[in-house]
């Protein structure tokens, strides 16, 4: 099923909030889904798609409002959330990822509450080192090998980590700024070209044209 989504076409960003659902942020999002099975949704506030499912979505988080195992949460990508976002590559609204909180997967089902419920209902309980069994071979075993690992080892592991993390992101944000740059640039040499090519003597050319055309239409 190709799922119709809009993509990020401005830098202008509006933040509509609805108070049913649970909104996360960048500062959020780690401890509100840590351990738990997350069923998400990352969405635009000016994107239709993203408008034509609300109350579908809203009625899905207000079902499980009181589970303790399956959050379903909202991260606005034009609004707070954009930060978040951009940490899960998220470009296209809305964009759903389900799965166990540290392996979550794009959800490419049906948008309507009935088949969202009918899917969130079938989410099984979240897998995490404390509930090893409910987690796939491959998580397993990573979670096995990170347990027998030296805590500081496996906390410099993290921190390379995390610094690589925030290093890809001030690159990011560099090359965002020299994209800005050069636009802005081309902008101003646009103007100029245009200034010195739309003279006063282009004005009057086209204004004698006009009239000539116009009187010689009336003869």
């Amino acid at each position: 099923m190709r799922l119709r989504r809009c993509r990020f076409i401005s830098f202008v960003f509006f933040t509509l909030l609805w108070e049913v659902r649970l909104e996360l942020t960048r500062e959020t999002w780690d401890d509100a889904v840590e351990g738990k099975k997350v069923f998400a949704r990352f969405y635009s506030a000016w994107c239709s798609h993203s408008q034509a499912m609300r109350l579908s979505w809203e009625k899905l988080a207000e079902a499980f409002r009181d589970d303790a195992k399956l959050l379903i949460a909202d991260v606005n990508c034009t609004g707070a959330g954009k930060e978040l976002c951009d940490d899960m590559g998220v470009y296209s609204y809305p964009t759903m990822l389900y799965g166990d909180w540290h392996d979550l997967v794009d959800y490419e089902g049906g948008r309507s509450y009935e088949i969202l419920k009918e899917f969130a209902d079938a989410l099984g309980p979240p897998c995490s080192p404390a509930a090893v069994q409910h987690c796939n071979q491959q998580t397993r075993s990573l979670i096995a090998n990170y347990t027998e690992m030296g805590l500081p080892i496996l906390e410099e592991f993290i921190l390379q980590k995390e610094a690589a993390i925030e290093q890809a992101d001030a690159e990011y944000k560099v090359s965002l700024q020299q994209l800005e740059q050069a636009h802005n640039d081309l902008m101003s040499r646009k103007r100029a070209a245009l200034d010195k090519l739309a003279d006063f003597k282009f004005r009057a050319m086209k204004a004698v044209r006009d009239s000539r055309k116009l009187k010689h239409s009336g003869d």
